[in-house]
């Protein structure tokens, strides 16, 4: 399983770092969660798992099988003992994969990361006709392929890069709204069928 970088907004930025700092505070008092704990840390311990992608299940507040197993899955790819617990070293590993933006798309969005901003992108590809596959803000390779096509075929951003920057932003942004229009209407005064002849 390869985990995925969250791209964390300005707007969720306290909302994120505030729960690290509380695992990380409990841990420090209490020492590791571990398999048979539960509470609010546990659930947001689950919820910080889930969106990077080495958890599945719901934010449940008990650390069961599943929740040791995403765990060991992060160690596993941090190079980190495999007990299942999470401890200091596991939770730093954890917001390693949380990259905290300026704002949207900045820095610039690639494979491997998933966010808002990701998303939104997703959502104009896909309604122009770019396949992104899910659309779900996570850019994996279908949303690479899209990116990709999208610069080939518009003239405001290079055709090189596989990457979601602002200036793409801006030049997807302008082909949607080169769509969104209100219908067209023509003013009918007669209907030439039914002229009567004289």
């Amino acid at each position: 399983m390869n985990l995925i970088t969250r791209r964390v907004m300005p707007s969720d930025k306290k909302a994120v770092k505030n729960a690290f700092s509380n695992l990380t505070g409990h841990i420090k008092d209490s020492g590791a969660l571990a398999l048979g704990d539960a509470g609010d840390r546990v659930s947001k311990l689950q919820e910080r798992l889930r969106a990077v992608g080495a958890y599945d299940g719901p934010a449940s507040g008990t650390f069961d099988d599943a929740t040791a197993q995403a765990v060991q899955a992060l160690q596993r790819q941090s190079k980190l003992p495999e007990t299942g617990e999470v401890n200091l070293a596991t939770l730093h590993a954890l917001e390693k994969h949380y990259r905290y933006a300026k704002q949207a798309l900045a820095p610039e969005a690639k494979q491997g990361q998933a966010g808002a901003d990701i998303h939104r992108a997703e959502e104009m590809l896909d309604q122009l006709g770019y396949h992104v596959g899910q659309v779900d803000g996570v850019f994996d390779a279908q949303t690479e392929r899209a990116v990709s096509a999208f610069r080939k075929d518009s003239d405001k951003v290079g055709d090189k890069g596989r990457s979601i920057d602002a200036q793409f932003m801006k030049a997807l942004k302008q082909r949607e709204a080169s769509f969104a229009h209100d219908p067209y209407r023509r003013r009918v005064t007669a209907d030439p069928a039914k002229k009567e002849l004289r």
